[in-house]
């Protein structure tokens, strides 16, 4: 499980979350920017806010990390219940007030609003209306090219065999198109990292001078391609 902190003050939710989360990955913060910006390229499951260091830009900071991940964990602490409505209203999973303490970091950390999944991270696809649907650990899979997602399936396809740039490129562009195609399938290949990243899959993309493949044993695939196969 992977947490994030954010405290300006006091000192109070560092050691408190280091002793209840011992062994957890943490990674702390006294700047909304930089968890942002971290946020942005990295997967987590939990974040820590206190409050008090900057009220409003705390609540904006919590709004942009649900829009990010829908199902993080956001807990908030303060001295009251201050801005208890405002927790609610973001589908906050906890809230701490008063002096924040390991028992009561702990208690937070037992009764998660969403589920930490244990083990190796999931890849499902799905057949939707538009075409094939890619989740991670239950989420969307967002990319910003819709052939990131085709690159995917053709890699997961292979099995992990190494795939050539031409070989992808005569696969994906089966017909002549305006664009240099190599150059867009840099593109692709970086959409396609940029994105896996949020959900800590971006090592599982793998390229060697000019070929590209994908690690299959990083992570658990179901749905439309189980086993490497289209599932009937």
């Amino acid at each position: 499980m992977t947490i994030l902190i954010l405290e300006k003050e006091n000192e109070e939710l560092r050691p408190a979350v280091s002793e209840a989360a011992a062994g957890e990955t943490l990674y702390c913060f006294t700047d909304e920017e930089a968890l942002l910006s971290f946020a942005e390229t990295h997967l987590f499951q939990v974040v820590f806010l206190a409050a008090e260091s900057g009220g409003d830009r705390i609540l904006q900071l919590a709004k942009s990390l649900r829009e990010m991940i829908p199902g993080v964990n956001l807990i908030l602490s303060a001295e009251s219940d201050q801005y208890l409505h405002e927790a609610l209203r973001l589908h906050a999973s906890g809230y701490i007030t008063g002096a924040v303490t390991c028992e009561k970091v702990r208690e937070e950390l037992e009764n998660l609003l969403y589920p930490v999944p244990s083990g190796k991270p999931v890849l499902r696809f799905e057949k939707g209306p538009e075409g094939t649907e890619i989740y991670a650990n239950g989420e969307p899979v967002l990319f910003r090219y819709r052939k990131s997602g085709e690159l995917l399936s053709i890699l997961i396809r292979q099995k992990g065999r190494m795939c050539s740039t031409g070989w992808l490129v005569e696969y994906l562009w089966e017909e002549k198109t305006g664009r240099n195609p190599r150059s867009y399938l840099q593109n692709i290949r970086a959409d396609l990292i940029r994105s896996l990243s949020r959900y800590g899959l971006e090592h599982i993309v793998i390229s060697k001078r000019g070929h590209m493949c994908i690690n299959m044993q990083a992570f658990e695939l179901e749905g439309e391609f189980y086993n490497g196969q289209k599932k009937t």
